[in-house]
C-alpha cells in the first residue's frame, strides 16, 4: 500500500523518488495495493486550491493520477478500526 503522501510526491516532483515508485507501478513492476477512503483521500487533497495555484497541478494531472490507480491498484476492503 502506497501512502498517499507518497502518490502526491510523485505528482509533484517528477523527478523525485516517488516519481520513480510511480513510473515503476505505471510499468507493472508490481501491484499496489488501495481502499476507496484512500483513493478518496488523495482525490480531496489534490483538489485543494492550494495545489492548484502553488505547485500548478491541473484537473487534467489529477485525473491521470486517479484514473491510474484506479484501473491498474488492487482494490482492498477497509474493516474495522484501527486503533493506534
Amino acid at each position: 500500500m502506497i501512502d498517499t503522501n507518497i502518490w502526491i510526491s510523485a505528482l509533484l516532483n517528477p523527478s523525485g523518488y516517488p516519481a520513480l515508485l510511480r513510473s515503476s507501478f505505471e510499468q507493472g513492476l508490481f501491484t499496489a495495493v488501495i481502499s476507496e477512503p484512500m483513493l478518496e483521500e488523495i482525490a480531496d487533497v489534490l483538489s485543494r486550491p492550494r495545489f492548484r495555484n502553488k505547485y500548478g497541478v491541473t484537473a487534467t494531472d489529477i485525473r491521470e493520477l486517479l484514473l491510474l490507480i484506479e484501473e491498474r491498484a488492487e482494490y482492498v476492503l477497509v474493516s474495522g478500526d484501527v486503533n493506534i
